[in-house]
């Protein structure tokens, strides 16, 4: 279960209590009003914290004591740039992890297929890549990872592991 739920059952359970002894007689809303500013507080600080994996499982470092890096790109596949940054990893022969927006893959699928051929990694990054993201609501944003998720999985035949967030 993830944190988000525990969260939300306990804040939910911390409610009711609240609220039953205020119907007995304890006349204050104060730990009412405070419990709700402390979970308002939660969920904004782990709306921007996606490294807290508190909404989903999150990898947002290596652990394997090697000295590696990790190439990726962001927000393609671009006509102009992908297939000239695919000539240069070929040449070097680096492999990389592309994480494209299901509005660039559905105008760029021959782009994609490519990345997949020669050995690369495709990762969702959404449909839009919009700013306000993390204000969406959970079925919007589960829509947009559905979505890119399904366009790269037709397109490639692979469904993608990987997920980064705008």
């Amino acid at each position: 279960m993830s944190k988000y739920l525990i969260s939300l059952l306990l804040f939910i359970t911390a409610e009711a209590l609240l609220a039953v002894l205020f119907c007995i007689g304890v006349n204050t809303v104060y730990p009412i009003f405070i419990a709700v500013v402390i979970y308002i507080v939660l969920l904004t600080y782990s709306s921007f914290s996606i490294s807290s994996g508190f909404y989903l499982p999150v990898i947002c470092r290596g652990g394997n004591g090697k000295n590696e890096v990790s190439l990726t790109f962001d927000d393609g596949p671009l006509e102009k740039y992908t297939p000239e940054i695919l000539d240069i990893l070929r040449e070097k022969s680096v492999a990389a992890a592309f994480f494209c927006t299901g509005k660039a893959l559905h105008s760029s699928r021959d782009i994609a297929q490519r990345i997949v051929i020669e050995g690369h990694i495709i990762g969702n990054h959404t449909w839009g890549h919009s700013d306000f993201f993390d204000f969406y609501s959970a079925g919007r944003m589960a829509a947009e990872i559905s979505d890119t998720t399904e366009l790269i999985e037709l397109i490639t035949g692979k469904k993608p592991r990987f997920f980064r967030p705008p």
